[in-house]
Order: structure tokens, then sequence, then C-alpha cells
């Protein structure tokens, strides 16, 4: 292929498939298994999440830039985009409304808090088939990435392309060159437990409060999730499954009819200052696609979109400055 995509989240399928587009053959070397973006909710909240995490108002412009890209590709793609807004419910709202208005995104005061038009959800599931399609993928789990644009796989395979775009999530077990290597290193693993409930009907729209948010889908309600900076594990823990459901429960007491019939935990990466690592590493034929923290779907067209540009040598687009992983190097 010319390029070889390790990696089989939200970045690395977005970047196959916008590779697929403009002409290159691209492969994904797929672990297998279930990943952060797959038991991800599926939001793309580019206002609430300015709004609430304390993150610099530049991110909203770039989660917007973003969140935009995804009704073209949802048209290449079939991918199905739920354009319902979110609502937030907490004991300030004023606040996370005054930093809406900041940024400029729209809101309204509803009976329980606020409520944006701006922010919109997917259903990972469904988006990563859709993704898919079109794209060759090669199961298998890489041990070692090297400069020249090959990639040695832990059966022995050893593969090579044009390009290597690292697109993987926080702690894999990955040799890579000095230029890859170091931007790993600065990478926070941050896990996250979500749960699936069934057997009770889902909200309009999606609701967040501090510590939880509620999000309808074709799976059932989703009620998520925890953010616990360091953990490298992926245990399901009954007591955060309890939380979880206590919060929820507060903001729909209804929730109490229906069923948790999955738990799971995954692990995200975050860079130091929250952003993704998108582009040229520094080493000439290898590329990132990483650390989008919690906003992997909502980034992940931005992301396709700049790893693309740096392969082909195109000038970089205006975005592409804020994730460019060079800004990290020493």
């Amino acid at each position: 292929p010319d390029v070889l995509i390790v990696g089989a989240g939200a970045l690395g399928l977005c970047t196959a498939a916008e590779l697929h587009r403009r002409g290159a053959r691209a492969t994904v070397v797929d672990p297998g298994g279930a990943n952060a973006s797959s038991i991800a909710a599926g939001m793309l909240a580019p206002a609430l999440e300015t709004a609430l995490e304390a993150l610099p108002l530049a991110y909203g412009a770039v989660g917007v830039a973003a969140r935009d890209l995804w009704p073209a590709v949802a048209e290449r793609t079939g991918v199905t985009l739920h354009r319902d807004g979110a609502e937030w419910r907490g004991a300030t709202p004023e606040g996370a409304a005054g930093r809406l208005a900041a940024v400029g995104f729209r809101w309204r005061t509803v009976p329980h808090g606020i409520f944006t038009p701006d922010d919109w959800r997917l259903d990972p599931e469904q988006a990563m088939a859709a993704l898919s399609q079109g794209v060759a993928r090669l199961a298998g789990r890489a041990a070692r990435i090297e400069a020249d644009g090959a990639v040695a796989l832990d059966d022995g395979r050893r593969l090579t392309a044009g390009h290597v775009v690292a697109a993987f999530g926080a702690a894999p077990a990955v040799e890579a060159p000095p230029a890859l290597a170091g931007l790993l290193a600065q990478i926070r693993p941050i896990k996250g437990q979500i749960l699936r409930l069934e057997g009770v009907a889902p909200p309009p729209h999606v609701i967040r409060a501090p510590g939880v948010y509620i999000v309808p889908s074709s799976r059932g309600v989703i009620v998520g999730a925890t953010m616990e900076e360091g953990r490298f594990d992926c245990t399901v823990e009954a007591d955060v499954t309890e939380t979880l459901m206590s919060r929820a429960r507060a903001l729909m007491p209804e929730l109490a009819q229906g069923a948790v019939v999955a738990a799971q935990a995954g692990l995200r990466g975050a860079s130091p200052d929250g952003l993704p690592m998108a582009g040229p590493t520094g080493a000439a034929r290898l590329h990132a696609a990483l650390a989008p923290r919690r906003n992997g779907w909502l980034l992940a067209p931005l992301v396709a979109e700049v790893v693309a540009d740096g392969i082909e040598g195109r000038a970089p687009g205006v975005h592409a400055p804020a994730l460019d992983p060079r800004r990290f190097a020493p």
C-alpha cells in the first residue's frame, strides 16, 4: 500500500477513508478487539466540551472546524449523524452559558439548565462500519514501527509502505523511532468506564451534568463516563458502575427501570495541551494521528485531513499548526 495506518479507532479509520477518497491505497493494521472509539458514546460536542472542560477557548474553534467536516464525510461514507443538541444540568449553568457565548456557540435556557443545538452525535458501531467500506484492513498487532516506512508485527510479519501513520491508543507496547517515541512518552492515559442500558426509553437528546452524561443510542441508553488520568488498566469496577448509575438516575429517575447490559472500560490518550497530535512527526515517512483525549470522534475528520495533507505534501490548513506533533519537540 501507499500508506499503513496502525490502529483502527476513529482517527485511523477516518484517515484511511480520507486517503481512499484522495486515491491513495491505505491499509489499516487492526489489532482486533474493542478500543476507546468502539465503546465511546459518539458525542460530537465542541460546545459543551469547550464550556465544561476548562480547555483553551481556541479548542472551540478547532472543535467546530472538525464537526463541520462531518456532514461531507457522512454523505460520502454513509455515517449517520444526529443533530439533536445537548443539555447541560449543573449548579451554575450561567457559567457554562457564558463560556458558550464567549466562543460563539448558541444556547437557550431550558427547565433544568441550558441547551445547545451545536453539539451532535453518532453511533460508533455504525460509524466504524461505514468508514471501513472500501478500506483494506489487515489483522495484526504492531510490535515495531521503523523510520523507513516499515511495520513489524508481533507474529514476525514485516509490512512496508510509502508512509506509516501511528493512530493507536494511549499505551501500546510499540517500539518506535525517536521522533515518534518522544511523542508517545508525552501522552497521558485516561481510563474511562461506560455503561449501556436497555429496557428504558432514551432521552430526546444528550443530557450532561457534573461527572456523568446520558446519551440516546440505537444500542439503548449510554451512561458515562469516568476520566481517571494515569490509569493503564481496562478493568470494569462495580463501584464505578454504581456511582455512574446513581448520578444518571438523579438526572433521569426512570433509568432505574432499565438494566445494565454492558459495562466497559477503555483507555484514551491525551497530549499535554489536550489537542491531538496530527501530521508529520519529523521523520520523513512517519505521521501521527494520536491523543485526541475524549474527543476522538469529534476531531477525527480534521485529524484525517491534516494527516492526508502531510502525506501528500500539501500546504497545511489553518488548524494544522495547532495539531502539529512537532509542537512538543524539545
